[in-house]
């Protein structure tokens, strides 16, 4: 996406606040699905490095109620792009959650996208594809499943902000949503990520929030300064 010719609209760098401390929607939105899905990880797991969590509580919590902190923000959201998915978080659960959601996952690790891939299928889930293919390279990823304009970009714990917002702004629609979820050190990010987002007239605000034992999150919700967060211009 491009925003040369966008408007500037304000201060940029004074846009960029503290959110309304949004609690994730969390475990009450865990369904039998959620449960399947990190049985198929456990297993998956013991076969190739998915995640150094084996405990299936620990999951419930780190992985799969953190995955749902987006809900709240992709309310009008058709499509959804997870970049650097990983073992599919968040995309897989915020697809169980979020059924009529189309979403695309990428990962760069071909035995990742077995494992996405075999989960699709065990889950019965539809409207979602793994793609096999590094975000950085985006003439590389062009295939059908990306060469739609996304309602939502978003990334879990994986490049730095500064790094991830020129990744996910060509996929990006207009009146589209970057989010990128962050642990403990979301402020020192969000600080150095200010050029970046001047630069693309970006605005970006945070909304902190804490998971159900206790550990500090952030999700980092960042749209064109021509348009609000509801995609209104």
């Amino acid at each position: 996406m491009s925003l040369r010719g966008a408007k500037r609209r304000g201060n940029l760098l004074e846009t960029i606040t503290d959110g309304d401390r949004h609690a994730p929607t969390g475990l009450a939105m865990t369904n039998e699905r959620h449960a399947k899905f990190i049985h198929l990880l456990l297993k998956w797991n013991q076969k190739i490095n998915l995640t150094a969590i084996t405990d299936p509580d620990e999951i419930r919590i780190k992985h799969i109620e953190d995955s749902l902190a987006p809900l709240h923000y992709i309310k009008g959201a058709t499509t959804l792009l997870d970049l650097g998915s990983g073992a599919g978080f968040p995309g897989i659960p915020l697809k169980i959650a979020r059924p009529d959601l189309r979403v695309v996952l990428v990962e760069a690790t071909r035995k990742k996208v077995g494992f996405l891939n075999h989960a699709i299928a065990e889950l019965k889930l539809t409207d979602i594809v793994a793609v096999h293919a590094r975000a950085e390279v985006v003439g590389a990823v062009r295939e059908p499943p990306l060469r739609q304009p996304f309602d939502v970009v978003v990334s879990r714990a994986t490049w730095e902000l500064e790094s991830f917002i020129p990744l996910a702004l060509p996929y990006l629609a207009p009146s589209g949503t970057i989010i990128a979820m962050k642990g403990a050190k979301w402020k020192e990010e969000l600080a150095s990520a200010k050029e970046v987002l001047a630069h693309a007239q970006l605005t970006a605000s945070s909304h902190p929030y804490h998971l159900s034992n206790g550990d500090e999150r952030a999700l980092i919700q960042i749209f064109s300064s021509t348009f609000d967060r509801e995609g209104r211009r």
